[in-house]
């Protein structure tokens, strides 16, 4: 009972003072949104809003993909940010109402995007371009190919993906996704910019529980290190023919090893949810039959549990075929540590081809770890991990 009552006093005050935390984000060339999940069945359910400020005195085109928990990309959009601009996209909007996000109101701010529509309207989503979203996301049978692009959780009103934002150089109608050639050129002179002026943050938010988090996005920055035919960049495994896109992305790499704390005990009655983003080499880019195993594991993760002393008190694995996913501590055996308080490493690893039976490389993946923790019934804050290593080679 003691061990369950020394909750550290300065997160208690942090929690209670904001109930949320996000991290100061350095501006980059490319936001990572790690996770996003929506309730399509309950209004006051889940839903998820991101948000993408511009840090620059000057406009920018900022480029947003949604991806698929397989890393299948289904949807693009451009969004116009003036000088200092801050944007919010709603989730719920979108995936819900078929609403996206308009910009581009400035005649000055336009004009320096030639190819751009004035004002960057964007189209509301018609039923059958929904209905295709939703299934994608859901792990559900694609309405026309009838393949699935996503993990089939058993659960078809639980959208889930993620996230990327790129600043871009101008709109484009034929590069919609990273993986295309001539989306990356050497330089930043694609469609994708090496400028470094992106910053964001994430919200989850659940109104049937009365709870909300917080958190800054993953700032991805481009720099000179990280060009030439051996850099290991963020983009580099983004298509199943990774030459595709090669390292004229420049974007600096994630780590391949994050650690988060977790609290699961005292005030903490709540516990702690892992929102856990890993890199998958094999993308479901034309979706996968869905009477395969729906299963299959393209990603082993070793999670290393720690007590707060740091002494190892135990060592689980997961394999997952997904990119994004969310966990409950102490759902299942792989994540019940046995300790109320303590740290969680995350190493992954990326498996040879998930046709095979099961035989693992020893080459690490980009992957990172973000804590949701609970308090009382009343407080929710989301922390930032601490990455290992200063990026996945």
């Amino acid at each position: 009972m003691t061990t369950q009552r020394c909750i550290p006093l300065a997160l208690l005050g942090l929690t209670m003072l904001s109930g949320s935390a996000a991290a100061r984000s350095t501006p980059a060339a490319t936001l990572l949104i790690p996770y996003f999940e929506v309730d399509l069945e309950d209004p006051e359910g889940r839903n998820s809003l991101f948000s993408i400020g511009n840090a620059t005195q000057d406009p920018i085109l900022a480029h947003v993909v949604l991806w698929t928990d397989w890393s299948a990309p289904t949807l693009a959009f451009d969004l116009l940010l003036r000088p200092e601009e801050l944007r919010s996209v709603n989730l719920r909007q979108l995936f819900a109402d078929g609403f996206l996000p308009s910009s581009g109101h400035d005649p000055d701010s336009v004009s320096s995007f030639p190819a751009c529509a004035s004002p960057l309207a964007l189209p509301v989503l018609d039923p059958q371009a929904l209905a295709t979203l939703a299934a994608q996301h859901t792990g559900q049978p694609h309405p026309v190919d009838e393949r699935c692009y996503g993990s089939q959780r058993g659960d078809s009103s639980l959208v889930v993906g993620f996230a990327t934002v790129d600043v871009v150089n101008d709109c484009s109608s034929s590069l919609q996704y990273p993986y295309q050639p001539g989306y990356f050129l050497e330089g930043g002179t694609g469609l994708a910019s090496n400028q470094n002026a992106l910053w964001g943050d994430l919200f989850l938010l659940d109104a049937a529980e009365a709870s909300a988090q917080g958190v800054g996005a993953v700032a991805i920055r481009a720099t000179p290190e990280n060009s030439g035919p051996t850099a290991r960049t963020f983009y580099r495994n983004f298509s199943i023919q990774s030459s595709q896109v090669g390292p004229e992305d420049g974007r600096e790499a994630v780590a391949c090893r994050s650690r988060s704390r977790f609290l699961n005990g005292g005030a903490f009655d709540g516990g702690t949810d892992l929102l856990v983003w890993t890199e998958l080499s094999e993308r479901a880019l034309e979706g996968r039959d869905c009477t395969l195993d729906a299963n299959d594991p393209l990603t082993v993760a070793e999670m290393i549990w720690r007590n707060e002393a740091g002494q190892t008190v135990d060592t689980t694995v997961v394999q997952t075929d997904a990119t994004a996913w969310r966990v409950h501590v102490g759902d299942q055996p792989a994540w019940t540590p046995g300790i109320p308080f303590g740290t969680v490493e995350v190493h992954a690893a990326e498996r040879s081809f998930w046709w095979n039976p099961p035989s693992y490389t020893t080459v690490p993946v980009q992957s990172l770890v973000l804590p949701v923790y609970r308090a009382s019934g009343l407080y929710s804050v989301a922390l930032e991990s601490v990455s290992l290593d200063g990026g996945c080679e």
